[in-house]
């Protein structure tokens, strides 16, 4: 299904574009996303039912803030290698803070408790006991 939505989109995306840029300008392309994300927004709030079973538990905002830094750190000292050289202060100083901030990210997601959540788990179909056909060979494995 992902790949059939995928090619759908990149055969589709890509003419539509071109007709929006030639028709409306460059910025229709940005407000046809827009337009078009609004009503699916609308359907998965109306359609898709809340979960019950969600597990009590606070967004920790440290880990995603700490990662983002650093990969933003790690771009900006690329890009910047390109135009200043390696040997600029702000190059050797940014890619260390990326470092820095990637072992911070590590550190504090290896303190967070994990939960596998419903999304996680391996579905179990009835009826399909000790099978597995996991794989692109689908070899049936049995338990001894």
């Amino acid at each position: 299904m992902w790949g059939a939505v995928s090619g759908a989109g990149g055969a589709g995306g890509v003419p539509l574009g071109g007709v929006l840029t030639q028709a409306w300008g460059r910025p229709w392309v940005l407000h046809a996303v827009a337009l078009g994300t609004a009503p699916v927004l609308i359907a998965v709030a109306t359609l898709v039912p809340r979960a019950t079973d969600r597990a009590s538990g606070r967004f920790g905002l440290l880990g995603p803030a700490t990662v983002t830094l650093a990969l933003t750190s790690s771009v900006w000292a690329l890009t910047a290698a390109r135009v200043t050289g390696w040997t600029d202060a702000g190059v050797p100083t940014a890619l260390m803070g990326a470092v820095v901030l990637l072992v911070l990210f590590a550190l504090v997601e290896r303190r967070r408790p994990h939960r596998p959540d419903a999304a996680q788990a391996a579905p179990r179909r009835p009826g399909r006991r000790g099978r597995s056909t996991d794989g692109a060979a689908g070899v049936h494995l049995r338990p001894r």
